[in-house]
């Protein structure tokens, strides 16, 4: 009887752990739902940081969602007025975040006088060619002259955003890479981009990689859709 009752025991206290454990992962998905809304304490602080120009703040990696107002525009507005300023943030990860044509126009403009982001991910963000136009144009003569890797993968891009890209981008000697996989492009387009590339930098088609993180010395056209990311 005695034995029963210790297994009995001990069966109870790997149960106390299991909710204790389901307990924490809830508390983490919580706080990271927190960090994706545009109306969160984490963004505001963000905001704030951004604003004050915080020499701390170096990098950003956060999901916007819609606002309280029921308006995401709000959210990616005041970003973008914040970083025409700022001189601290390096890279900028807005993946996922819903922000459309709008939400790309107003990040272009903030381009045109941000001088420190050298790294921009705006993957999965429903951007159709009149944000990819303007981010073109952001990135074209006598625009933006530090930012280095663009990732715009994922979208809704079709010839016509991706060929007003091109022609920008012939006047561009600072970018070097470029993932633009997964859109609505078909090989005039890539092919077009390509030489875009070449015509300012001697970029190395064979050079192709789809780790954005790794080091690279030449420019780079990333469009293969069967490329891991």
């Amino acid at each position: 009887m005695r034995s029963k009752k210790l297994n009995y025991s001990r069966k109870n206290k790997k149960t106390k752990t299991n909710i204790k454990k389901y307990s924490r992962k809830n508390k983490i998905n919580k706080n990271h739902k927190i960090n994706k809304m545009s109306g969160g304490s984490k963004f505001k602080e963000i905001l704030q940081k951004l604003q004050d120009n915080d020499p701390g703040l170096t990098q950003i990696r956060i999901e916007i969602d819609i606002d309280n107002d029921g308006d995401m525009n709000n959210s990616v507005k005041a970003l973008a007025e914040a970083l025409k300023k700022n001189t601290s943030v390096t890279e900028l990860d807005l993946s996922s975040s819903k922000i459309g044509d709008d939400g790309a126009i107003y990040l272009a403009e903030a381009l045109k006088k941000n001088t420190s982001v050298t790294n921009l991910d705006l993957s999965h963000c429903n951007i159709g060619d009149v944000g990819a136009s303007a981010l073109g144009d952001a990135l074209g003569e006598e625009q933006n002259s530090s930012l280095k890797i663009l990732n715009i993968s994922d979208n809704n891009i079709s010839n016509v955003g991706a060929i007003d890209l091109g022609n920008e981008l012939r006047n561009n000697y600072t970018l070097e890479k470029l993932n633009i996989k997964r859109n609505n492009i078909d090989d005039r387009a890539k092919r077009f981009l390509t030489v875009s590339f070449r015509s300012t930098s001697g970029w190395d088609s064979k050079n192709i990689q789809s780790n954005l993180t790794k080091p690279f010395k030449k420019r780079q056209v990333i469009h293969h859709n069967n490329q891991p990311n």
